[in-house]
Order: C-alpha cells, then sequence, then structure tokens
C-alpha cells in the first residue's frame, strides 16, 4: 500500500473527525472548540536540530515557539534583499 492509499484508509477509519464534540468535551470551554494534539513520536529539540518552516503567519507562529528550543531555524537567517 502506498503512503497516499495508506493516509485514506487511516483518515476515512477515524471516526471521531466526524462529530462536532459536544459541550461536556473537555476541548470545549464557554463555547470555543481549543484543538488536541497527541503526536505519536518524540522530538528531542536542541541546539544541533534543524527545522525548516515555509508558509505565511501559521509558520511564522510556529517559529516563535520553536525558537524557544533553541533550534537552528535557516528561515529566520534569509533576508530579501532590499532591491527584491
Amino acid at each position: 500500500m502506498d503512503d497516499f492509499q495508506h493516509v485514506m484508509k487511516v483518515a476515512f477509519n477515524n471516526k471521531q473527525v466526524r462529530h462536532y464534540p459536544p459541550a461536556a468535551d473537555a476541548r470545549t470551554r464557554s463555547g470555543v472548540i481549543f484543538p488536541e494534539h497527541r503526536p505519536k513520536f518524540d522530538i528531542n529539540f536542541s541546539s544541533h536540530t534543524t527545522i525548516f518552516t515555509i508558509g505565511s503567519c501559521f509558520a511564522r507562529n510556529i517559529e516563535e515557539a520553536l525558537l524557544k528550543k533553541s533550534v537552528v531555524m535557516p528561515t529566520r537567517r534569509f533576508v530579501v534583499p532590499k532591491d527584491e
């Protein structure tokens, strides 16, 4: 099974993502849903960890959080020349 087929099978079988959380759900507070993420892998950040981000404001927010972990961020060192 290729990666695409595997991802589609996992997504299709995940019935939880198809239901809006009820008000009693721990992720729901004051009518707002707060996402919850539990990665199934460990990332041990260090000053030798390099992470490349690309995108708009979402990627910039991720960068801000990663800077606190002292990772190497090549995209934060890139500066567009003034003549461009």
